[in-house]
């Protein structure tokens, strides 16, 4: 019996003893387990260091790496750590120094609980606050066929960005050539038009009269995209050796089920990469014009680009800067009789502007030739007047040696101008004409010849916001016509400095008019020195009797009395208003005002019948001589209607005037 129970007791001890060993061991593993989950044993392996760096660095830094590399679920788990004891041994045996780390994170690690897996059904997002996304038919549709993983687009090809979004990727998929897929390289599928309204206040252009007219993105800024996304054959030794792996490079779908469903490889492993952007601004590929019509527009290209001048740093067009190239404005898709016309090459002309610019933007062009035609006479009147006079015998060596200097450089930038085209870089133009100028100026000085230079002058550029002054160029030159007013910018942008804002908005419609004339008159107004003609330009020729009415029409009436502005116009308390009917019977009788209305409305009628009766000959068919005298009657009626008085300002002459208008038009009836 006592023999029995000692058996006992060492069986019992032997199992307390295994079992403690048992237990020691399980808490040993479940140590081991932990620690070896943890990101500081991870970095135990240098050769994961720039990994972990990078992790740290990341918005996951927060989760700890197995979280994420490996799934869900004990199973899963014990599978990662035997890989990772793998991956020890070849770290011991220094098999890893053959390649790189790879990880294959499944989708079900992302979108487990408590992590992204309220991303798939998400709304879109704005992608670095300005590309648009939606993760849910990326990762629940086929995309061109193959169906993509968390990791087909988060990943770490470039060191140092951990998971993060690999643009590389992005770009091949939606700018490789699709054979027989539906395009989804359409800009507006990622990029919203950039439109100003009260909340994008800051837009460099703003693109609704684009959106309006439904121009296609590709009209101005051509293509926008570098490289073809091919795979070279010879990439797949770089991982494989097994012909039967070779063989299949043609099965692009199975090759894609493979590498990017089953397994995550990069696409630039077998990729060539495809860049996005602008072809126009790349440095090393030619504008679309240039890659066919070789050094014949070298001129325009230059002065496009801003570059090319001689003591000038680039100064490039901002049409060039936003990424638009030549055809945006030289090529035309046009259709006629149903049949396209693609890629024909044209002059542009005003028609090309007010594509994208609207109608009207004609006149802006018209208004740089004309402003820069003056200057060019006049640089090319010096350039004549210093070459007769270049061998001055009395200029030194130095001297020679700089006027040789000068005039290269003048006759190079002239040069450019003079071929470039004024339209294709207004501003910087204008500075290479005064660039000249003042070479020419310094050679006059030293052959005597300085008081025969014309003068010239640069526009006021820097007065102008950059928004404006890219199209308004030289603004201050022009005078318009508001509120049947002479306006003359210079008076108001260079002598005043008026910002364009405190008159016009782009807020509605470019350029809308925001300043009311009461506005206009709080101003104008309280100064008494201010001349009336200096607005009242059409006004004050009428009342002079010296407007030209297009014929020889001449009465003068309130001017030859000495009756001015003030006379009629000025209250006793010394402000400018409206002639009313108090201003009149101050030196007339109580019947005058109602003389007045009657010249008044028999002008309107007066007016409308000729009008109307112009509009009939319009359509005859008329010599060109009749033509110029329907264009005087027209420009004539044109100048009574926008003077506003309807005659009162100077009633004989404007009566003259009707009666010549109606014996000419009765002539050209006969």
């Amino acid at each position: 019996m006592q023999l029995k129970l000692k058996i006992k007791n060492k069986y019992l001890r032997y199992a307390i003893l295994l079992g403690g060993a048992a237990a020691l061991l399980l808490v040993v593993l479940f140590g081991m387990l932990e620690v070896t989950s943890t990101p500081t044993f991870c970095s135990s392996c240098h050769y994961m260091q720039p990994y972990i760096d990078a992790w740290e660095q990341s918005s996951h830094s927060e989760v700890t790496c197995i979280k994420c590399h490996f799934p869900p679920g004990l199973v899963s788990k014990l599978e990662g750590k035997f890989t990772a004891i793998a991956m020890v041994a070849n770290y011991m045996t220094g098999v890893y120094k053959r390649g790189k780390p790879h990880a294959d994170i499944p989708d079900e690690s992302c979108l487990r609980s408590g992590c992204h897996e309220k991303q798939l059904l998400s709304d879109s997002l704005l992608y670095q606050d300005k590309i648009k996304f939606a993760h849910q038919p990326h990762l629940t549709e086929l995309r061109r066929g193959k169906q993509l993983r968390c990791t087909s687009c988060h990943s770490q090809i470039v060191q140092g960005e951990h998971i993060k979004v690999t643009k590389s990727t992005c770009f091949l998929c939606h700018f490789k050539e699709p054979l027989d897929e539906l395009k989804i390289n359409t800009c507006t599928t990622c990029h919203t038009p950039p439109v100003k309204d009260d909340t994008h206040l800051n837009v460099e252009y703003d693109h609704s009269s684009i959106l309006e007219r439904d121009i296609s993105c590709e009209s101005c800024h051509g293509n926008m995209h570098v490289g073809d996304g091919s795979v070279p054959i010879e990439r797949c030794s770089n991982c494989h050796a097994e012909p039967e792996f070779i063989e299949i490079y043609d099965d692009s779908k199975q090759l894609h089920q493979l590498h990017v469903t089953d397994h995550k490889i990069e696409c630039q492993s077998c990729h060539l990469p495809i860049q996005h952007q602008s072809v126009s601004r790349s440095q090393n590929i030619v504008p679309e014009c240039g890659s066919c019509h070789q050094n014949t527009h070298n001129a325009q290209l230059d002065l496009f680009t801003g570059q090319g001048a001689i003591g000038f740093e680039a100064e490039p067009n901002p049409m060039f800067e936003s990424g638009l190239n030549c055809q945006a404005c030289h090529v035309y898709h046009s259709e006629l009789n149903g049949i396209a016309d693609f890629g024909i090459n044209k002059t542009a002309d005003f028609n090309s502007c007010e594509i994208c610019h609207g109608t009207g933007y004609n006149r802006i062009l018209d208004q740089w030739q004309g402003q820069m035609s003056s200057k060019m006479k006049s640089i090319e009147k010096s350039f004549a007047l210093i070459e007769r006079n270049m061998n001055n015998p009395n200029l030194d060596e130095r001297k020679t040696k700089s006027v040789q200097e000068k005039m290269r450089r003048a006759k190079h930038n002239f040069g450019m101008v003079k071929s470039g085209n004024i339209i294709h870089n207004i501003s910087f133009y204008d500075k290479l004409l005064f660039s000249a100028y003042e070479d020419l100026q310094a050679i006059a000085g030293y052959l005597g010849l300085s008081n025969r230079i014309p003068e010239y002058s640069q526009y006021h550029n820097e007065l102008i916001p950059s928004d404006c002054n890219n199209c308004h160029y030289g603004i201050e030159e022009v005078t318009s016509s508001v509120f049947n007013l002479t306006f003359k910018h210079k008076q108001h942008v260079v002598e005043a400095k008026m910002e364009c804002a405190q008159c016009h908005s782009n807020r509605s419609q470019h350029g809308t008019m925001i300043m009311g004339k009461g506005e206009c008159l709080t101003c104008h107004h309280e100064d008494i020195e201010q001349s009336c003609e200096s607005c009242h330009r059409v006004q004050a020729d009428l009342h002079s009797g010296n407007i030209d009415l297009g014929g020889k029409i001449t009465a003068k009436f309130l001017h030859s009395e000495k009756v001015s502005c003030r006379n009629c116009h000025e209250t006793t308390s010394g402000s400018i208003l409206r002639t009313n009917r108090q201003a009149c019977i101050k030196c007339h009788s109580e019947v005058y005002p109602q003389y007045i209305e009657e010249w008044k409305t028999d002008t309107k009628r007066e007016l409308k019948r000729l009008k109307s009766i112009l509009a009939q000959k319009s359509q005859l068919d008329l010599r060109s001589s009749q033509r110029d005298v329907l264009d005087n009657i027209s420009r004539g009626l044109d100048k009574l209607e926008r003077e506003n008085s309807w005659g009162v300002h100077n009633p004989k002459l404007t009566r003259a005037a009707m009666e010549y208008y109606n014996n000419r038009l009765n002539y050209l009836r006969n």
